[in-house]
């Protein structure tokens, strides 16, 4: 008899830890960064960048994650309810009030049903506050917008004029992000939701991103960590700004980080190029990481970022996002708690010890009886 209750345990023991990991912290590779075979990732200037679909082909070659895939990041309206929202467009994920009662910024709205070459840029006169917060926004004078030939930079159909004096950023206190991580690393999550019938920047699946993340502290100290397309490995992976288009960068030598909707790898997971196979014109298997709003494409990681957060110096992070080149929208960032360089089981490991687990039940009841 208490062999047979051992085995009723190991059984839910193992149907626990079967179900729990797929509902288990998001865990990404060790980073591991370039374009050969068995590289986990790219670098766009401070942050790592994961992409989804690459590391889900790698793992069982489907080119692209599904519903229920390892690195399916389900990001469809309501799904990312409980994370924290930076930009989105859906008002039922921009609404950040359940991770705090004050000290953090709802989400800013991203562009929906856009357009060739609009532009979109979170700062903003009048931020999403749910609370009134007024201690945030440390980092906006640093931060200002530049619009010399007075571009559309939030969709509107209107040309904003040059941007002067003080704008609004999204923030969020370090204790209030801490408590969400609860320990775990901090993952910012990006939707690529362009048209998919072409290719290239305008009615096609690529797009132009920037990004800084600034950790502030009472005192003024701070500390930048930037996504751009400056300090990267490969030609592709940046665009520099072209006057009277897309340049609402805060510098004339900052560079956007090229968004690439489809990449070339070959059968061992090393990327050929960084666009389709058929444009590249090699023999490989094209990846799609233009996923849409409903599954994030990309996770971008800073070890250094993590760490400051951490060390309870810094008060306040501030994040301040641009992108240009959007022809669908909507596109979305949010934080979620994960593990970077943690061990992945594979799923199939789990069922067996489920099957296993039954099976030896099974096995025992006819021995006994």
């Amino acid at each position: 008899m208490n062999f047979i209750l051992r085995t009723v345990v190991l059984c839910f023991l193992s149907i626990n830890i079967f179900f729990n990991s797929a509902l288990a912290t998001i865990i990404l590779p060790e980073p591991d960064c370039g374009i050969d075979a068995g590289d986990t990732c790219l670098i766009f200037d401070d942050f790592t960048v994961f992409s989804m679909s690459f590391l889900q082909n790698n793992l069982d070659g489907s080119l692209q994650p599904h519903a229920g895939d390892t690195y399916y990041i389900d990001s469809s309206p309501g799904k990312i309810k409980d994370d924290i929202v930076i930009i989105s467009s859906p008002e039922a994920s921009k609404n950040n009030t359940d991770i705090a009662a004050t000290g953090i910024d709802d989400a800013f709205d991203t562009p929906s049903g856009a357009g060739g070459s609009d532009l979109f840029a979170m700062m903003a006169a009048n931020e999403p506050t749910p609370d009134g917060w007024t201690g945030d926004n440390i980092q906006q004078t640093n931060s200002l917008l530049p619009n010399p030939d007075n571009l559309d930079i939030d969709g509107d159909g209107n040309n904003d004029g040059n941007l002067n004096g003080e704008l609004s950023l999204w923030d969020i206190t370090t204790e209030n992000l801490i408590n969400f991580l609860d320990g775990d690393d901090l993952l910012f999550f990006f939707n690529l939701n362009e048209t998919g019938s072409n290719e290239g920047l305008d009615s096609g699946q690529d797009m132009l991103a920037w990004m800084r993340v600034y950790l502030t502290a009472d005192n003024g100290d701070v500390l930048e960590f930037t996504l751009s397309g400056n300090n990267t490995d490969l030609a592709a992976q940046s665009q520099a700004q072209t006057a009277a288009l897309d340049n609402i960068l805060p510098g004339s030598d900052d560079e956007w980080a090229y968004v690439h909707g489809e990449i070339c790898v070959n059968i061992d997971g090393a990327v050929l190029a960084l666009t389709s196979c058929i444009i590249a014109g090699v023999d490989g298997f094209t990846v799609n990481q233009n996923l849409g709003s409903n599954s994030a494409a990309f996770g971008l990681w800073n070890s250094d970022l993590n760490a400051a957060l951490y060390s309870g110096i810094y008060d306040v992070m501030t994040v301040d996002v641009r992108m240009s080149h959007i022809d669908n929208g909507y596109d979305q960032l949010f934080i979620r708690a994960g593990d970077v360089g943690g061990v992945l089981i594979p799923e199939p490991t789990s069922i067996l010890l489920v099957l296993t687990a039954i099976g030896s039940l099974g096995w025992s009841r006819r021995k006994l009886y």
